[in-house]
């Protein structure tokens, strides 16, 4: 790759990866974000029970690609077949999606029952007065897999012990939109982060979700495709495929841009898709749209990803 290439692109530390599978082109692009357009806002009505069912055919469809899932991330880095970084995969990859989805579906229930996911420990308050919510371990399995290790979510000093269960499952208590389009950047090459953060912007905010690959794991996303046709198939989610380019110029112009996005990093390539680079849009640039999350941020919260507010917010 040359410099100039390398400026545009990326940075010489980090310069964007080989394509292997083709760019989507804008005309694909433009046709997968005006599906989403069209059904955002029966997504966003959709109850809880059609969600809870939705989340059981996922986790059946990742069981059924977990071997493909698995051997494609082994081979496209250049891994050892049946060694112990073909089990990293594994635990890394298909293994935490599906307990993501479980404990969404358990969630979910929660949700459909008592209005809130509930803690696996009664919340409680610190000398402080500070509230404290228990998130982790979860259940038994937790506790057995891993030994010595708990989470605590630490609540903003304002927030009250009997107000806690106000502050979980927001968008299923009290919507703040009736209907929105994410542009989540797929960058990385932990195969489960992606996949999880559709869940996160679809299950949690109820947003219906472009997936953007980036070469670099790209192998992935006919593999998520198929995992996720439900959502796919009912006009909630799409797949595309580039670079900088397509993440950037072709998903923020005005036209065609979504109406949030998640980013998995900061990266100078974030920039493309803010419509700036440390510096403020000059007017009629693309910016950046309003909603904006980060994996940084949503890796703070609770496991199950239904949870009470960090007390510290990217």
């Amino acid at each position: 790759m040359t410099q100039a290439a390398v400026a545009k692109y990326g940075s010489a530390a980090i310069p964007e990866a080989e394509h292997r599978i083709e760019p989507t082109s804008q005309s694909r692009l433009d046709e997968a974000l005006a599906i989403l357009q069209d059904h955002k806002k029966e997504w966003a009505a959709l109850d809880v029970d059609e969600r809870i069912d939705l989340l059981e055919e996922l986790r059946d469809g990742v069981m059924q690609v977990a071997e493909r899932w698995v051997d494609a991330s082994v081979e496209a880095k250049g891994l050892t077949a049946g060694s112990a970084q073909e089990a990293d995969e594994w635990l890394g990859g298909v293994s935490l999606v599906v307990r993501n989805l479980s404990l969404l579906i358990d969630s979910l229930r929660d949700v459909a029952k008592h209005g809130a996911p509930q803690l696996p420990k009664p919340a409680f308050k610190r000398p402080d007065g500070q509230v404290v919510a228990p998130v982790f371990p979860t259940d038994m399995w937790d506790a057995l897999l891993f030994q010595g290790f708990t989470a605590e979510v630490w609540m903003d000093p304002e927030v009250e012990l009997d107000d806690l269960p106000n502050q979980q499952a927001e968008f299923y208590r009290a919507p703040s939109h009736t209907g929105r389009v994410a542009l989540v950047l797929g960058a990385g090459n932990v195969s489960s982060i992606g996949a999880m953060d559709v869940l996160y912007k679809m299950f949690v905010e109820g947003e219906v979700v472009i997936l953007k690959m980036n070469p670099v794991n790209e192998y992935l996303g006919p593999i998520l495709d198929e995992a996720f046709a439900p959502l796919r198939e009912r006009g909630y989610f799409r797949v595309v495929y580039g670079g900088a380019a397509e993440g950037g110029v072709s998903l923020s112009a005005p036209s065609r841009r979504g109406d949030s996005y998640h980013r998995l990093r900061q990266d100078p390539r974030r920039d493309r898709i803010r419509g700036r680079r440390g510096r403020r849009a000059p007017k009629g640039e693309p910016r950046a749209p309003q909603h904006q999350a980060h994996h940084e941020r949503a890796r703070q919260r609770h496991p199950n990803h239904h949870r009470p507010r960090p007390l510290v917010q990217g």
